[in-house]
C-alpha cells in the first residue's frame, strides 16, 4: 500500500491505511519493522520522523532513505544510496530509478542519454518515464518530453492520484512550451483527481501567477494558507502572489514575520528585493538582493533582478558589470546552464540600449555556453531575421523547432518562414488539431490563419484572427493577417484601412510587401512602388518584394532599374516567377534590347501559356523584328477570348490584322481588322488605318 502511495499516488486512502495497520508496531525495533515506519513517515511527508527510522544499511532502507533525500533536497547524497544499492544488486530497478532521478536532479542535460538507454530496457517503467518527462523538460528537450510523456501507460491497481500525477507532468509540459491557459485546465483536472495535494495547489497557484491571472492566484493562494497557515514555502508564495498584485505594504509585512519565524532564507530575500525595487528605494532593495545572493551563491533571480533596477535607472554600466560578475561566478561552479542565462538577460539589456552588435555576441556567447538554451537560440533566430538574416534566421529557428516542436515565441515567426516558401505541410504539422482546443495561444490562431490564407479560406482565416484580437487588439500580427483575408476576399478599400492598424514594434518587411499590395488593388500604384522598396531594404532577400517593385518600374517608370531587379529574381528563382520574365521582357523592349526581350518573353509564355500579354508583347517584338510568322503566332495566343477586357486587347487584333496582311493571308486579315473595329474604342487612333486597309483588302 505504501508503495504505490509512494510510486503512483499520491493514495490517501492507502497510506491511511497502512498507518492503521502499522499503529500497533509503532514501539517495536525490528528492522523491518522500523523500514515500514520510515516509509509511513515518508508518505506523510514527515521528513524529519523519516530521518529517524530509515538508518539501517540493508539494500531496501538505502533505497527509502534515498528517496527521503531527494524530498529533502539532498541530491548527493540521494545518488550516493542508489549507487550503494546497485552495487550489491545491479539488477535493482528501483536503485536505478533513483540514481537517475539524482544525476537529472544535478545535470538534466547529461542524463537524457542515459536515461534513454535505461528505457530501452524498461521501456514501460512509469517512475522512470516520469522522470525522463522532467529531465527532458529541465534539458529543453520538449519533443522528447513529450514522447516519453505519452508512453506512460496506465498501472492496475492505483488510484485517482496517478491519474492526477500524469495531469501534473502534461501541465509541467505545457508550461515549458508557453501553453499556460492549458497547463490550469489540467491542474484543474489534476486537482478534482487528488484535493489533498497541497503541493499539487501550489503548482496550480504559480502558474495563475505566471500567466498573470492575479486574482485567481490570490484566491488559491488565500486557500492554501488557510490549509497550511505555518508552511513556509505557501507564505513566500502568498508575498509573492501580494508583489504581482501591487501590494508591497502587504508583501512587507509577511516577509518581515517570515523572516523572523524562519530566518535565512535566500527567497525571502530577494522577495524583499522586488518590494523594495517597486517602491524605488534602489538601495535598500539592493541589499536585500546581495543578501539572498550570500544566502545562496546560487540564487540568479536576485542577481539578475538587481541587475535590471540599475539598467532602469540609467546604470547599464553598473548592471553589465554585475552580469559579468554573476557570469564568471557561474563559470567557476561549472554551471554552463547559469552561465548562458545570464548572457542572455546581458543581451536583453544591451539590445534595449541599441547596442545590436554587442546583443548579437551575447547571444552567441550563451548558446555557446548551453547548446539547449532554447531562450538564447530563438532570440538569435529572432534578432537574424530581424536584421534582415532570413537564412541565419531560419537555421536557428529550424534548430529549435525540431527539438522543441512548436512553442510560445517561435510558432508565429516560424509559420511566417513556412509561408514565404509554400511550405503548406509543415505549416499544417505545425498548427496540428490545436485550433479547435479554446485555450489555443495567439500564436497558435495567428498560424492557423496563416495556415487558412495558404489554403485560399479567407472567411476561415478571418475567424481565427477574431478570436485574438478580442484578447489582443493591437496584436499587429493579427491586424497584419486580417487585412489581408479582406484582400483575398476582394475586400479592397477594407484592407487598405486595416493595414494601418498593424503595428510592429519594428519595421516589418512583411507588412510593407502587404501594404504595397493592398495599394496596388485599390489602383494606387505610384503609392505602391515605395512600400515594396521599403520591404526590399529591411529584408534584401524578400524575392516577392523585388518581383512586385521590378513589375512596378517596368510599367514605363524605370526600365532599366525594373531590367536589375528582374534579373535578380529570374536568376534567384529561375522559373518560380514566369511574371517576371515577362515584366523583363518589357523592361529589355523599352530599353531596345530587342533580342533579350524576345529570349524573356519566350521564357514566360513557355512556363505558363495563360499569359496572354506576354504572347501580345512578344508578338509586338517579333513585329519590331518583321518576322511575321512568329508575329502571328504569338497574336493569335494574345487574342484569345479570356483576354477581351485588357486595355492592350484591341492592340493585339490590329498588329495580328497587319502582319497577316504582310504575310499575304488576306481572308484572316479581314478577319482581325473587323475584329478590332469591333472591340476597340471609338477613341482609338488605328481605327483609321484599320479602315482604310480594310478597304484595300476588298
Amino acid at each position: 500500500a505504501l508503495l504505490l502511495h509512494l510510486r503512483y499516488g499520491p493514495d490517501p486512502a492507502r497510506q491511511t491505511q497502512a498507518s492503521t495497520w502499522l499503529e500497533p508496531y509503532a514501539q517495536q525495533g525490528d528492522p523491518f519493522v522500523r523500514r515500514v515506519l520510515g516509509l509511513v513517515a515518508l508518505g506523510s511527508g514527515a521528513l524529519e520522523q523519516a530521518d529517524t527510522t530509515l538508518v539501517g544499511d540493508d539494500s531496501r532502507t538505502r533505497l527509502y532513505r534515498g528517496w527521503l533525500r531527494l524530498e529533502q533536497s539532498r541530491v548527493p547524497d540521494a545518488q550516493a544510496e542508489a549507487e550503494a544499492v546497485l552495487a550489491l544488486k545491479p539488477d535493482d530497478v528501483g536503485a536505478l530509478v533513483l540514481r537517475h532521478a539524482a544525476r537529472a536532479t544535478l545535470d538534466p542535460d547529461a542524463e537524457i542519454a542515459p536515461i534513454e538507454a535505461s528505457l530501452k530496457t524498461h521501456a514501460d517503467h512509469p517512475g522512470l518515464l516520469a522522470i525522463g518527462v522532467r529531465a527532458a523538460i529541465a534539458a529543453g528537450e520538449l519533443r522528447r518530453a513529450g514522447t516519453w510523456l505519452a508512453a506512460i501507460g496506465e498501472v492496475a491497481g492505483t488510484a485517482k492520484g496517478y491519474a492526477a500525477t500524469k495531469l501534473r507532468l502534461r501541465a509541467e509540459l505545457d508550461i515549458a512550451v508557453g501553453a499556460l491557459p492549458a497547463a490550469i485546465r489540467r491542474y484543474d483536472e489534476a486537482i478534482l483527481l487528488s484535493p489533498e495535494d497541497h503541493e499539487l495547489a501550489i503548482a496550480r497557484a504559480r502558474v495563475l501567477l505566471t500567466a498573470g491571472r492575479i486574482a485567481e492566484a490570490e484566491g488559491a493562494v488565500r486557500k492554501l494558507v488557510e490549509a497550511k497557515p505555518d508552511d513556509v514555502e505557501t507564505l513566500l508564495l502568498q508575498a509573492e502572489t501580494r508583489i504581482a498584485a501591487g501590494k508591497g505594504d502587504d508583501a512587507l509585512t509577511e516577509l518581515q514575520a517570515i523572516e523572523t519565524a524562519s530566518p535565512g532564507r535566500a527567497q525571502t530575500s530577494y522577495l524583499l528585493g522586488l518590494v523594495y525595487s517597486m517602491r524605488s528605494q534602489t538601495e535598500e532593495g539592493r541589499t536585500a538582493f546581495a543578501s539572498a545572493v550570500a544566502r545562496d551563491a546560487t540564487n540568479l533571480d536576485a542577481r539578475l533582478a538587481e541587475a535590471r533596477v540599475l539598467a532602469e535607472g540609467a546604470k547599464l554600466g553598473d548592471a553589465l558589470a554585475l552580469l559579468d560578475l554573476t557570469r564568471k561566478q557561474a563559470a567557476e561552479r561549472g554551471s554552463k546552464r547559469d552561465e548562458a542565462t545570464v548572457l542572455r538577460h546581458k543581451a536583453v539589456m544591451l539590445a534595449k540600449a541599441g547596442q545590436r552588435a554587442a546583443a548579437d555576441a551575447a547571444l552567441d556567447q550563451a548558446i555557446a555556453a548551453n547548446p539547449r538554451d532554447n531562450a538564447a537560440l530563438l532570440a538569435r533566430g529572432l534578432a537574424k531575421l530581424e536584421a534582415g538574416d532570413f537564412a541565419g534566421g531560419r537555421t536557428d529557428l529550424l534548430a529549435l523547432y525540431e527539438r522543441t516542436g512548436a512553442i510560445a515565441g517561435l510558432t508565429a515567426p516560424l509559420a511566417r518562414i513556412f509561408v514565404r516558401e509554400g511550405a503548406i505541410v509543415e505549416l499544417e504539422q505545425l498548427v496540428g488539431a490545436a485550433l479547435e482546443d479554446p485555450d489555443a495561444l495567439p500564436e497558435i490562431l495567428l498560424v492557423g490563419a496563416r495556415l487558412r490564407l495558404a489554403q485560399g479560406k479567407p472567411d476561415e482565416a478571418k475567424a481565427l484572427l477574431t478570436r485574438v484580437l478580442e484578447t489582443l487588439p493591437n496584436e499587429w500580427e493579427a491586424n497584419l493577417l486580417l487585412a489581408q483575408a479582406m484582400l483575398d476576399a476582394k475586400e479592397m478599400p477594407e484592407a487598405l484601412v486595416q493595414i494601418d492598424r498593424s503595428m510592429p514594434a519594428s519595421p516589418s518587411a512583411e507588412k510593407h510587401l502587404l501594404r504595397g499590395k493592398i495599394l496596388e488593388h485599390n489602383d494606387k500604384h505610384t503609392e505602391a512602388r515605395p512600400e515594396y522598396l521599403k520591404a526590399l531594404q529591411i529584408d534584401p532577400s524578400l524575392t516577392e518584394a523585388r518581383f512586385l517593385y521590378g513589375r512596378l518600374l517596368a510599367y514605363g517608370v524605370d526600365p532599366r532599374g525594373a531590367s536589375d531587379e528582374l534579373g535578380k529574381v529570374v536568376a534567384e528563382v529561375g522559373d518560380k516567377y514566369p511574371a517576371a520574365w515577362l515584366n523583363l521582357g518589357r523592361a529589355q523592349r523599352d530599353l531596345g534590347e530587342t533580342a533579350a526581350a524576345a529570349t524573356s518573353l519566350e521564357k514566360a509564355v513557355t512556363l505558363d501559356a495563360t499569359l496572354w500579354e506576354g504572347h501580345y508583347l512578344l508578338g509586338r517584338v517579333r513585329y519590331e523584328q518583321n518576322d511575321m510568322g512568329k508575329v502571328i503566332a504569338a497574336l493569335e495566343s494574345a487574342t484569345n477570348e479570356a483576354a477581351k477586357d485588357s486595355d492592350w486587347y484591341p492592340d493585339a487584333w490590329i498588329f495580328l490584322a497587319r502582319a497577316q496582311a504582310k504575310n499575304g493571308q488576306k481572308k484572316s486579315a479581314v478577319a482581325s481588322f473587323n475584329k478590332f473595329l469591333e472591340v476597340a474604342p471609338a477613341t482609338h487612333p488605328s481605327r483609321a488605318d484599320a479602315e482604310r486597309q480594310l478597304q484595300a483588302l476588298r
